[in-house]
Formats: structure tokens, C-alpha cells, sequence
């Protein structure tokens, strides 16, 4: 009789587990064709969870509203890109680019020649690349106003590092970093 017992709640447990739990692929899968086929967001979370077969609980275990499944769609996008970009040698195509434009503006004197710093170009402009990419990631501007500021005043920055009046970039580009630290 313990034994039936045991085997009857061990039944039942695993019966438990059995329960479709939407996990946030599921959600982000339902939401993105949800926005493909309406072409806009849902009306609510619990219409939306209504619709697709999961409970309003699920949703809020994985995501606090519609915008964060939107920003955890882009995270993965460019995840994924970044990703590509470094498995088919991005970095190594992209340096050897950097260094034929380099040596192309140092030869018409639009880039200055720096000895110790010109051993740095390649480093500083991957680290750029990879600012920008990470700015966008978190950017919740609209239109992603705020990736385009960032990239016009980090890029006004990089030529006039590579080239003359740095000081006036510099200053702009860290009061735009310092007033956006704070979102």
C-alpha cells in the first residue's frame, strides 16, 4: 500500500511538470508574429496571453511589458550579429580596411602622424565598433535618436584624435556620455 501511495504522488508529480509552461521564446515567437500579422502591438498583456495560449503570470515571469520583449528582440539580433561577424573574421577584415584608409588619410595629411599612438588605430576602432553596437543595444530613444548622437560625436571625436582639435570633441562627447548614464 506505501508503494501504491509513493507511485501514485510520484505520478502526480511528474503530471505537474507536464504543464505547458510558456517559456520567453514561446512568448517572444507569439508576440513577434502577433506584430507581423496585426501590425501593431497588442491592446493588453492579458488579451494577448489570452490569445496564444498562456497565462498572464507566464508573461510577467519573462518580460515587464511589450517594450521589453521588443528590446530583447533587438539584444538578440545583435547577439547574433556580433556573433556571425566574429566567426567569419570580421575583426581581421575590418582591420585590414581601418589600416588602407588610415594610410590613405595619412598620406594626403588629413590624419596626423603619430608614432606611438598609430600603433593603436586598429584597437581604438574596433573598441569604437563595439561602443556603438552596445549603445544601440540599450538605446530605447525613438528611432534610435540616441545611437545617432552617439555615433556623430564618437566619430567627431575619432577623426579629430586622428587629426587636429580634440579638446572641444572630447568635452562635447563626455557631457553627451554623462547625461545619458543617467536613463
Amino acid at each position: 500500500m506505501a508503494d501504491d501511495c509513493l507511485h501514485t504522488m510520484e505520478k502526480t508529480r511528474k503530471s505537474k511538470v507536464k504543464v505547458s509552461v510558456a517559456d520567453a521564446t514561446k512568448i517572444t515567437a507569439s508576440y513577434r508574429t502577433y506584430l507581423l500579422t496585426e501590425g501593431k502591438q497588442p491592446a493588453t498583456v492579458f488579451k494577448f496571453c489570452k490569445e496564444h495560449g498562456f497565462k498572464e503570470t507566464e508573461f510577467y515571469l519573462h518580460f515587464a511589458s511589450f517594450e521589453a520583449i521588443e528590446k530583447s528582440i533587438w539584444k538578440n539580433y545583435v547577439s547574433d550579429t556580433v556573433a556571425r561577424i566574429f566567426l567569419k573574421g570580421f575583426k581581421s577584415e575590418f582591420n585590414e580596411w581601418l589600416n588602407q584608409v588610415l594610410n590613405e588619410g595619412k598620406g594626403t595629411g588629413e590624419i596626423a602622424k603619430r608614432p606611438v599612438l598609430d600603433q593603436s588605430y586598429d584597437r581604438i576602432f574596433w573598441f569604437h565598433l563595439m561602443f556603438v553596437l552596445q549603445f544601440w543595444i540599450h538605446d530605447e530613444s525613438p528611432n534610435f535618436e540616441k545611437t545617432d548622437a552617439a555615433i556623430e560625436k564618437s566619430v567627431n571625436l575619432a577623426f579629430d584624435l586622428i587629426g587636429k582639435g580634440v579638446l572641444d570633441n572630447a568635452i562635447d562627447f563626455g557631457k553627451f556620455l554623462y547625461q545619458n548614464s543617467k536613463n
